[in-house]
């Protein structure tokens, strides 16, 4: 929902992007549906925040592993 959003209002004819007044009815519903579990706009959120947990738990253990490597020239 939100990709194809964002692709009409890239649009390169003005006449074809969403006005602010649409835009705002477009939020406004969407806020609205994400309250029903059983709604599009609630599967795609779920799915975003599933998304940016695994990002942080892969960044947090690319750090971890970056950390614990040693240079092997390096005397201690």
């Amino acid at each position: 929902l939100i990709v194809d959003l964002i692709i009409k209002c890239w649009d390169a004819k003005a006449e074809n992007r969403p006005t602010a007044k649409e835009l705002r009815q477009i939020f406004i519903k969407y806020d609205t549906e994400k309250e029903n579990e059983n709604s599009e706009i609630s599967y795609q959120i779920k799915e975003c925040e599933k998304i940016k947990e695994n990002k942080l738990k892969n960044r947090t253990n690319e750090n971890k592993s970056k950390n614990l490597q040693t240079h092997p020239q390096a005397i201690y």
